[in-house]
């Protein structure tokens, strides 16, 4: 039965009981159990590396609000005239945020912000018991997603809308937890429930909405999967192989460059998940659009047109070769290629090219992104440098229409200059035997799935939620 419906903003269907952290008012423990039971959590959190930088941070913030003896004596006086444990902690809090509102400096008003949210965070006691369904929550933040993803929810639900471009949005997508926000009922009413969702059309229903029969058989089909994680790999079932493996994603969470041993271990880590299935690598793809501090560009006017991809690792060898040589070490455990993002020139794949042989590496298969009209057009002359192709439709997308990815971008003409641009690139890649895959969201498109086949295409990546609509598309066909 459908109960509700919100805003589809990370597709996937998942089902599961639903749950919320719970919010428990601490009136029966002590003042030093909240205190210790929220230093465990938050020095648990800041040496996490699992957790991107700014969450470590945000850990270490509160680590730091927490030894304010001034705050505690605070709380301490209240409890001592009377008031209940939630009542001191939310006044005591409040009062300190109070004094800082009007700081003009801007760090002063962030810490006013800062205490607000570490008083929310005292009130609640985590519930382990729900986790594994479906997460329920008013709002959340980035570090409340990791927490659900690494405490294995299957999806979440939220009463606040969301913009299918904001971060979390991305976020929540990139690790392929399905995500339906904008919800207008009490979602926290439904603790404790079986419920569906369809991250994707926003819809949620009591009880299983028979998502098995859902699952069309696709094991026939050329369906890959884009990954980010060895979870990712682990979890999915029915793929042929790994298409796109995001490499950044490592980087995103440590904040920066990652130590070469853990990058070597996450890779390993991807190959034996894979269980002899190939995984394409693709390197680092950062630029001012998705920036870390001292690696990337701070500023550009531009970030779609700035340096990205391939022209960071360029100027940035030292990652490149990073990169190269975990790639190298993990390729002893399974089959692996390694794929170059944000390709222009041929000029580009041959300094990579070169690096790979440098490292003793060249025996790897080295493939281009093709994302751009430019390479496209250029296909043929990739080709040589290239051992294989891969469509970044969502970028090619961007280019070809001249619209901005950060929207919810709608195509004018059933993608039919796109195909015509991609038509140019196949064709000549497939002269000089050259395997073509696509990555991009439109890649787990339904209504695009034949058409890239019949474009001689030979797979097709995306995130395992995909798979039955792309797989029920493709019904029938040989």
């Amino acid at each position: 039965m459908l109960i509700a419906e919100g805003i589809g903003v990370a597709g996937g269907l998942a089902c599961g009981v639903a749950y919320r952290p719970s919010t428990r008012r601490q009136a029966a423990v002590s003042i030093e159990h909240v205190y210790s039971t929220a230093k465990r959590r938050y020095e648990r959190w800041s040496e996490d590396s699992s957790l991107p930088a700014a969450a470590r941070e945000l850990a270490h913030i509160y680590l730091a609000l927490l030894t304010d003896p001034e705050l505690r004596a605070s709380i301490e006086g209240d409890v001592a005239l009377g008031r209940t444990i939630s009542e001191a902690i939310t006044g005591a809090c409040e009062q300190q945020a109070r004094l800082l509102d009007g700081a003009r400096h801007p760090y002063l008003q962030q810490r006013a912000h800062d205490l607000r949210a570490l008083a929310r965070e005292l009130l609640a006691l985590k519930d382990d018991a729900g986790q594994g369904g479906i997460l329920l929550a008013d709002t959340l933040t980035p570090l409340g997603l990791y927490e659900a993803y690494g405490g294995g929810a299957q999806g979440i639900i939220l009463r606040d809308s969301l913009a299918s471009t904001s971060h979390l949005a991305i976020l929540a997508r990139t690790i392929g937890l399905p995500l339906v926000a904008g919800v207008t009922v009490d979602v926290l009413a439904w603790q404790g429930r079986f419920v569906s969702i369809d991250g994707s059309s926003g819809q949620i229903w009591a009880g299983e909405r028979d998502i098995a029969l859902q699952a069309v058989v696709h094991t026939s089909y050329p369906l890959w999967l884009n990954a980010a994680s060895s979870r990712n790999i682990a979890t999915a079932q029915g793929y042929k192989g790994v298409g796109l493996f995001r490499t950044e994603f490592l980087y995103l969470q440590c904040g920066g460059v990652p130590a070469p041993e853990h990058e070597e271990e996450q890779y390993v880590a991807a190959v034996k998940a894979a269980a002899g299935k190939h995984i394409i690598f693709r390197l680092l793809d950062l630029g001012s659009d998705k920036p870390i501090a001292g690696l990337t560009r701070e500023k550009e006017p531009n970030p779609m047109l700035g340096e990205r991809g391939v022209r960071v690792l360029l100027r940035r060898r030292d990652i490149l070769e990073q990169q190269i040589r975990a790639l190298l070490a993990a390729s002893a455990y399974g089959p692996l290629s390694i794929m170059v993002p944000m390709v222009v020139t041929p000029g580009e794949m041959a300094a990579v090219r070169n690096v790979q042989r440098e490292l003793g590496a060249s025996h790897l298969s080295l493939g281009a992104m093709l994302e751009t009209p430019a390479a496209l057009l250029m296909a043929k002359e990739l080709g040589e440098v290239s051992d294989f192709f891969s469509l970044g439709t969502n970028d090619l997308a961007a280019y070809v229409y001249a619209s901005d990815r950060g929207t919810d971008m709608h195509l004018p003409d059933n993608a039919e200059a796109m195909f015509r641009l991609m038509d140019i690139a196949v064709q000549a890649a497939k002269a000089q035997g050259r395997e073509v895959g696509v990555c991009g969201e439109l890649a787990a498109d339904p209504r695009y799935a034949a058409r890239f086949l019949d474009l001689g295409c030979d797979y097709l990546s995306m995130v395992a939620a995909a798979f039955p609509g792309v797989g029920k598309a493709l019904r029938g066909r040989n």
